[in-house]
């Protein structure tokens, strides 16, 4: 099970409906990063069919992170009034920590701890 990251602008992620980051904010924010890029869709390979699997995940962007040469896409997903990333690691808590600040908002984890 993975473990997740939130943007909120509520107290705890599971209120995040209460005091929503709104689709718009979102969408706008992406629309002006360089770095990000709406992306619902992500394809794969099934590990034991070998056939390729399609996942769509509305109201996603990724960030085009750059690590020692090579360049990751991480997924950022906005559900319910809250934008989550999971399994994240410095980089990516710097950059939700950007785009909290844009937003008005903060980061915190699945159990309502800041970043």
């Amino acid at each position: 099970m993975s473990y997740s990251i939130h943007i909120i602008k509520s107290q705890y992620p599971w209120e995040a409906k209460d005091n929503p980051i709104t689709l718009e904010e979102w969408t706008k924010l992406v629309e002006i990063d360089p770095e990000m890029k709406m992306k619902c869709e992500f394809e794969g390979i099934n590990p034991r069919t070998r056939e390729k699997i399609i996942i769509k995940l509305e109201n996603t962007a990724v960030w085009m992170h750059e690590c020692e040469a090579t360049i990751y896409e991480v997924p950022f997903t906005y559900n319910r009034g809250k934008i989550s990333v999971s399994d994240s690691d410095e980089y990516v808590i710097k950059k939700m920590k950007e785009i909290a600040t844009k937003l008005s908002g903060r980061v915190v984890g699945d159990e309502g701890e800041e970043y």
